[in-house]
């Protein structure tokens, strides 16, 4: 847990101190294997994870930094150590950031894009189905065969070339979830035991003998496996942390503060503080016995806020 401990001068004669909490232990609790590629495709999470690269190429993340994503076009990346990654029902999260550079409908061998899956033929898969080019659901397999019909196919949805987008994969008890930048595309109940425990698992292709098959056009980065289902805050707890928009507090702030016992406080807040006038968040707070703690819910996905505490 991040802390940050913070002096406030308040109206009146009072100081005050209050502590925002950061909560990110999110982003590594079972976290199993992270592949940020800056400049290799190590595992970051020391787990012993690492890929091999079978010629894909360094390019730029969804930040514009250089070497921190690989381009696929005919190339893959694959994972041989994969004790522990997902397996049977166990729950599990896959995120992923995904650029498409082509999206060809009709075109022999590339009306699927694999994104990831397991040498077992649709035992763990994720793709996009571009029968209909720019406008394709993504197909999700975990444990179904060639003749057995997918897990989870998606609505579809309209992707734009050479533009970044997150998706999360995940799989709580017999729920399957498929997230795109934090928004709901598809649901179901599983209804296959994923049989993809000890294979390897490759990025960007499905090997087939020699070559590859149903090759990505587009670039990976930040691939993160979760032994565990994400729930839908953190979903979009890690979407706003790996896309750049949160600032200054990752999760919901938690402010608590000292002051006289059965005296009355108003909390108040603003999103820049030079400006005179605060906005009030909660009044009448009442010490008991002589601290308080209150969580602001309002201010997930929105500016950083800053507090003061006022007694009444």
């Amino acid at each position: 847990m991040k802390k940050i401990t913070v002096s406030l001068l308040m109206a009146g004669s009072f100081l005050l101190g209050f502590q925002l909490h950061a909560q990110t232990t999110f982003l590594t609790n079972g976290l199993i294997a992270y592949y940020p590629f800056q400049g290799n495709a190590n595992d970051a999470t020391g787990n012993n994870h690492n890929a091999a690269v079978y010629y894909a190429i360094l390019t730029n993340n969804q930040f514009g930094l250089p070497d921190t994503a690989y381009y696929f076009s005919g190339a893959y990346i694959e994972v041989t150590n994969t004790i522990g990654f997902p397996a049977s029902t166990n729950d599990f999260t896959v995120s992923l950031w995904v650029n498409f550079a082509q999206l060809n409908p009709g075109s022999p061998g590339s009306q699927f894009q694999i994104l990831f899956c397991g040498r077992s033929y649709d035992s763990f898969q994720l793709d996009i189905n571009t029968s209909s080019g720019t406008n394709a659901p993504i197909d999700l397999f975990t444990g179904a065969t060639e003749d057995n019909p997918n897990d989870l196919t998606t609505a579809t949805v309209a992707w734009t070339l050479n533009n970044w987008y997150n998706l999360q994969i995940i799989r709580s008890q017999n729920n399957l979830a498929i997230y795109r930048n934090a928004q709901l595309i598809g649901q179901t109940v599983a209804t296959h035991t994923n049989a993809a425990a000890g294979q390897n698992l490759d990025f960007g292709a499905r090997l087939s003998g020699p070559g590859s098959d149903f090759p990505l056009a587009g670039a990976l980065t930040d691939i993160r496996i979760y032994n565990r289902a994400l729930s839908p805050q953190e979903v979009a707890q890690l979407y706003e942390f790996e896309s750049g928009q949160t600032t200054g507090i990752v999760s919901l702030p938690c402010i608590t503060f000292l002051g006289v016992t059965g005296a009355l406080y108003t909390i108040q807040y603003s999103t820049n503080l030079s400006e005179t006038n605060w906005s009030v968040l909660v009044s009448n707070v009442v010490l008991q016995p002589d601290s308080y703690l209150y969580t602001d819910t309002n201010a997930f996905g929105q500016p950083q806020r800053f507090y003061r505490v006022i007694p009444q």
